[in-house]
């Protein structure tokens, strides 16, 4: 039993933790991931705002045509089309710029992040 006993005392002895490089080997590894994941996060969330960007200027756009398919002219602003066509802008967090000119089909419709 003695030697039952100074046997597992050894085995506990063996196996008290990691040694210190492994640690440092799992956390380099740790470090490298990051590296390689965080700059792809980062391109994501611009691509999400660039998407709502394009879908902001495509919904204005697509007001804007009703409006002169139903008026035979294009709006003098934004608010125009706001208030009669049911154009929901979120202007807390992007900017929108519109130009209309006058006798002109050429129309400037921008949108920017604040």
């Amino acid at each position: 039993m003695a030697a039952r006993l100074a046997g597992a005392k050894g085995a506990a002895r063996g196996r008290g933790g990691f040694t210190l490089f492994e640690v440092v080997v799992v956390t380099a590894m740790i470090c490298v991931l990051l590296m390689v994941l965080l700059p792809s996060l980062a391109e994501t969330g611009q691509r999400g705002v660039q998407r709502e960007i394009d879908n902001g200027r495509l919904t204005i756009e697509k007001a804007i045509r009703q409006c002169y398919a139903l008026e035979g002219e294009y709006p003098l602003s934004l608010e125009y089309v706001e208030r009669y066509y049911g154009l929901d802008l979120n202007r807390d967090r992007f900017d929108y710029a519109y130009e209309r000119y006058p006798n002109s089909y050429i129309l400037t419709i921008a949108v920017r992040r604040d």
